[in-house]
């Protein structure tokens, strides 16, 4: 199989947004969303400017919304995706629905700056983004299949549920095997990792957080057709033996 080249890799990621909300699903704008996880360090919610109806290059909006579908599809979750400009850097994701989209599960945020500082950091931007969007899907898992109350009792701060969730990002991105470059990937979680332990946003350091997409990327690769459930169990256990 070819590598895939940075074009090919934004083609080939999504937010899903047209194809699952018809255009890219909008909030008010100037809005603090509450009640969110981050997936870099955040304690009190979701700084938000102006919410977006497209990225502003249709072919990345197609990308975008294929790689939703793809997530939805894998996961078994369809939240609703709304992409914002302003406010934080950041992506989340939260168990509550935008009133007007019924048959979602949950909503994801994504902030089109970050979004598109981390397509040009290099030709395997792409896979940064999957990444992030699987590690927002991981959280929706967490929120509906019953793994946050076991998650959050672990620790005083987030660090398990946001571990927990790298671990399913991991899973996710494994199935794209030797078609992506895991590094990027991989570096740039390790950039999200904190040292703020006694912060109720804490996520882990960077070596924890790419130890556990490390653990999900190779227990995906082990074994190739093991369901998310599966891996979400996986991922609990690595986390109660292996992090501290």
């Amino acid at each position: 199989m070819q590598p895939v080249t940075r074009r090919k890799a934004i083609q080939s990621i999504t937010i899903g947004a047209a194809a699952l909300c018809g255009p890219l699903c909008q909030a008010r704008a100037n809005t603090w969303v509450k009640g969110v996880l981050c997936a870099t360090q955040s304690s009190q919610g979701l700084e938000i400017e102006q919410t977006l109806s497209s990225t502003g290059n249709q072919a990345l909006d197609r990308s975008l919304a294929s790689e939703m579908l793809k997530q939805s599809a894998f996961f078994s979750y369809r939240p609703a995706f709304i992409l914002y400009s302003g406010g934080e850097k950041n992506a989340a994701a939260t168990p509550n629905l935008q009133p007007s989209l019924q048959g979602t599960q949950g909503t994801i945020y994504y902030n089109l700056e970050m979004l598109q500082e981390q397509l040009a950091a290099s030709q395997w931007g792409g896979a940064i983004v999957a990444g992030v969007i699987a590690h927002e899907f991981g959280h929706i898992f967490q929120y509906f299949a019953g793994y946050m109350r076991q998650l959050r009792g672990l620790d005083t701060t987030v660090k398990f549920v946001e571990l927990h969730a790298d671990f399913l990002s991991g899973f996710y991105m494994g199935g794209k095997g030797h078609t992506i470059d895991i590094k990027p990937y991989s570096d740039a979680f390790f950039r999200y990792g904190d040292y703020g332990f006694t912060s109720a946003g804490h996520h882990g350091t960077p070596e924890e957080r790419y130890l556990a997409l490390k653990a999900g990327y190779n227990y995906r690769l082990r074994h190739e057709t093991a369901s998310v459930s599966a891996a979400a169990e996986e991922g609990q256990s690595f986390l109660r033996e292996y992090i501290h």
